[in-house]
């Protein structure tokens, strides 16, 4: 079944056009298409998503709780042994849940492995064999990976490199001798 399509003709300064043209430019779309897909969002209520997405990680990451569990696993490399009150435990509990919603599913299994610890010292009856698993496991499988932490907070939100316009020189010449 043929869907009817109907053409809407409007009126812009050049400025917004110049603006919608660059923007439909880096999606590789015809300024039609980018109009059109940013109106179905519109109406559908997508169309801010993936930027509130992106909003609520960066303000995760940048929030004072995850900055304290950060540190808190820090200091842990330091000294693995049990010192935190239940309330503490609770707090790093609930902040390792958010993760989840707002990391890198590779970045969420190092922080679940934290969450597991946390979990089985909260059940453990004896305050005295009480110690954190997480910093120095037996296997990786439980060992937190600090590397790929410190990789991922390094590289975040560093923008893409773009190509100079000698390199893409270069890739069009390639790209012709093929």
């Amino acid at each position: 079944m043929k869907k009817n399509k109907s053409s809407i003709n409007l009126k812009m300064s050049d400025d917004l056009k110049s603006k919608i043209k660059e923007k439909a430019d880096l999606k590789q779309q015809t300024i039609s298409k980018y109009i059109r897909e940013l109106l179905s969002g519109y109406f559908e209520g997508t169309l801010c998503k993936s930027e509130r997405a992106i909003i609520e990680r960066k303000e995760f990451i940048n929030s004072t709780e995850f900055l304290q569990l950060v540190v808190w696993i820090y200091t842990k490399k330091i000294s693995s042994k049990f010192k935190e009150t239940q309330d503490d435990l609770d707090k790093y509990i609930g902040i390792l849940k958010k993760t989840t919603q707002h990391l890198p599913k590779h970045i969420v299994l190092e922080f679940d492995k934290v969450l597991l610890d946390l979990i089985r010292v909260t059940n453990e009856k004896s305050k005295y064999s009480k110690g954190y698993r997480f910093v120095n496991g037996d296997t990786s499988s439980l060992r937190f990976n600090f590397e790929l932490l410190e990789k991922y907070l390094l590289n975040y939100e560093k923008p893409a490199k773009i190509p100079s316009i000698s390199e893409w020189s270069h890739l069009n010449k390639l790209v012709k001798q093929t």
